[in-house]
């Protein structure tokens, strides 16, 4: 008998990558400015491919705008962290 497609599930898997390469960018901004930044670099930091970045951003731009947007997201993620480790 077939598996049942599950939409919830690929939705979550999406957004776990999506979310894997916004932490990505963020830890590349650590060591290097963003001008010098690619997508490439992203893709390699995040460990997916360039289409994978591109599908799903479009650009660094777009991954920046989206790892910026909300107090949860990636960029919050990477600050509460750090700051639970200086504790």
């Amino acid at each position: 008998m077939p598996r049942p497609y599950s939409m919830a599930k690929r939705e979550k898997a999406k957004d776990r990558i999506r979310r894997q390469i916004e932490r990505a960018l963020i830890r590349v901004l650590v060591s290097q400015p963003y001008d010098t930044t690619t997508i490439t670099g992203i893709a390699r930091e995040a460990s997916v491919s360039t289409r994978t970045v591109q599908r799903h951003f479009g650009s660094k731009d777009q991954v920046l705008a989206a790892a910026l947007r909300y107090p949860g997201g990636a960029l919050g993620e990477d600050l509460s962290s750090r700051g639970r480790r200086e504790v």
